[in-house]
């Protein structure tokens, strides 16, 4: 049978291998029992990479160990460091060996973000405990983890893993004093009982769960990637009365799941406690089920008492992580990627509550000569202002040409309006069309074209332009149930959106302003993207001038959700802003 010890080394560890201690914690812990392999983790100082293993044994041949001082200093300087790890490792080897042990020793440094980084301490764990169930018989093996060596966090999510790896016959011992052997550790009978109540490994943590409870409030997103991150065949919303969650839910699933809402106090624990605990106690069979916990939403009071509750039940709380793009299980801190939202619609339909969103109206004619058109402009963009500024003042007086430099607008007696530029010409048969593009939707035109490339390159998942979300419905009653609107007040444009796209993790809306900057144009996008795109939504602001508004510089670098570009990058600029996202 192989007997497998897992530990970390630290401190104590090192400088036994020094002489400055007689014997550390681990090599205490080797000779006092049989082990066939022993496994050790040892954290890596990033600063400390260029260290050479020379120079360390050269410092190490000096060392006056009776010297207190000079001791501690050598052992801060060199602890973590590969040359430490390569010293220690060989002087454990030789230890063994002087004690007739045959035992295979291996090692595994770990970089961390910083000696308490949770996250990177038990993933490296879980990775070492995985790579031994990957290369062993799971009847064949019996795995002892040493809590002792390390940090107190290391400790803890040793204890973690060890929950997360109910196959391995395995046992957990620390060392409180040195001159006697380790002792078994048992973990507190709460956790065993709460792991215990959950499904076998294969089921853990995946994609599957019988019911899930999920915290719902303002930001609506959390609960949409609940929907879609898990196959889960009944959701319970837990909400505030008015938020209305089974109406907005809906139309993201099939018919034959199952959709609840439990109204709490979203500022009393006990109150989200005691309901949910009667709300379970009132459903059969609930106890024996896979229950998931999307705290993510609702306010932290809603997250005392739901988190207690999903305890007291066995489930499997998780937590939606949308700047890393992770849904992390808080049970063990492991974590997967998040699902990807790839449509703009979906971000809309989430937030709108209940109105109508429509595709583009603007219909231009001759795609490809336009496009040709809108590049043109966008390279004489310095006189485009003039020339709306002409057909905003006299536009039924255009039967008399226009012109500005090689330019020239006019519109025939049959009300067809044209763009002429030298000797090539542009008919608009929609008078209402042309008026819309010169005096600014060719800009939008030039910006959504361009970004049709991040499409091809599947930078971005879903791109629309003059994307129209209004008061249109078939159903009055949502209307009248979210917004207050009567059916009069049916067919009427809510928003206008100039270009929208998403990279299937967050939203991204464009205002694309031909005019002088002003800080009420950073106000109106901040609400806007904040309201369709959740707390990880962006809004881009696009100027034709440079923007040297002093006001409107200040602002802009304060906003949190948007920014501002300028000048003839913008979209290389647009590209390199949607990039530090990936």
């Amino acid at each position: 049978m192989k007997e497998c010890l897992l530990s970390w080394y630290g401190i104590t560890d090192f400088k036994a291998s020094l002489g400055i201690e007689k014997s550390g914690p681990l090599l205490g812990a080797i000779l006092s029992t049989h082990y066939t392999e022993i496994q050790l983790l040892g954290y890596t100082n990033n600063a400390a990479e260029s260290y050479s293993d020379e120079v360390f044994d050269s410092e190490l041949a000096s060392l006056n160990r009776n010297d207190t001082a000079e001791a501690n200093n050598f052992v801060y300087k060199w602890a973590n460091t590969q040359p430490a790890h390569h010293h220690f490792i060989k002087w454990l080897q030789n230890k063994v060996a002087e004690n007739t042990k045959s035992i295979t020793i291996g090692f595994t440094p770990v970089k961390l973000r910083k000696l308490n980084d949770t996250e990177g301490i038990y993933a490296a764990a879980v990775r070492l405990l995985e790579a031994i169930a990957e290369n062993s018989n799971k009847e064949d093996i019996y795995v002892t983890l040493f809590l002792s060596p390390g940090t107190p966090v290391m400790a803890f999510c040793w204890a973690m893993a060890a929950l997360k790896f109910p196959q391995f016959r395995k046992r957990l011992i620390a060392s409180s004093d040195p001159r006697k052997g380790p002792e078994n550790i048992g973990l507190p009978q709460e956790w065993m009982e709460w792991y215990g109540k959950q499904m076998p490994l294969e089921h853990r943590n995946g994609k599957y769960f019988d019911m899930i409870f999920h915290l719902y409030g303002d930001q609506r997103i959390p609960t949409y990637l609940g929907l879609k991150q898990f196959n889960c065949k009944s959701h319970v919303f837990i909400t505030s009365a008015g938020y209305h969650a089974v109406d907005i839910m809906k139309q993201f699933v099939k018919e034959d799941i199952e959709l609840l809402e439990l109204n709490v106090d979203a500022y009393n624990p006990k109150d989200v406690q005691d309901k949910l605990l009667k709300f379970i106690e009132e459903k059969d069979g609930i106890q024996n089920q896979k229950i998931g916990f999307n705290l993510t939403g609702g306010t932290k009071l809603m997250y005392a008492g739901a988190l207690n509750v999903c305890r007291q039940l066995g489930g499997i709380p998780f937590y939606f992580n949308t700047r890393d793009k992770k849904v992390i299980f808080l049970n063990d801190f492991s974590s997967k990627p998040i699902v990807k939202i790839e449509k703009v619609k979906s971000f809309i339909k989430l937030n709108s509550n209940g109105l109508s969103i429509g595709d583009s109206q603007r219909k231009i004619p001759q795609q490809a000569d336009m496009i040709s058109l809108t590049n043109y402009l966008w390279k004489r963009k310095e006189i485009i202002n003039d020339i709306a500024g002409e057909i905003k003042k006299r536009y039924f007086e255009l039967r008399k040409p226009f012109i500005k430099e090689e330019i020239t607008v006019f519109t025939d007696n049959d009300r067809n309006s044209y763009i002429k530029i030298k000797d090539r010409q542009y008919v608009f048969e929609d008078a209402s069309q042309f008026k819309v593009y010169l005096t600014g939707g060719w800009f939008e035109e030039y910006v959504y074209n361009n970004l049709e490339n991040l499409v091809k390159t599947k930078k971005i998942t879903d791109l629309h332009h003059s994307l129209k979300i209004s008061y249109e419905t078939n159903n009055a009653t949502t209307l009248e149930k979210f917004l207050g609107l009567t059916k009069s007040e049916n067919n009427q444009l809510y928003q206008e959106l100039d270009v929208v796209f998403t990279d299937g993790n967050r939203l991204y809306v464009i205002e694309c302003k031909s005019g002088r900057a002003e800080v009420e144009h950073i106000m109106k996008l901040e609400n806007i993207v904040r309201y369709y795109g959740g707390l990880e939504g962006k809004g881009i602001l696009l100027y034709i001038n440079k923007v040297d508004n002093p006001i409107v510089v200040k602002k802009a670098a304060e906003s949190k959700n948007v920014r501002v570009f300028d000048g003839d990058n913008i979209i290389s600029k647009i590209e390199e802003f949607v990039g530090l996202y990936d």
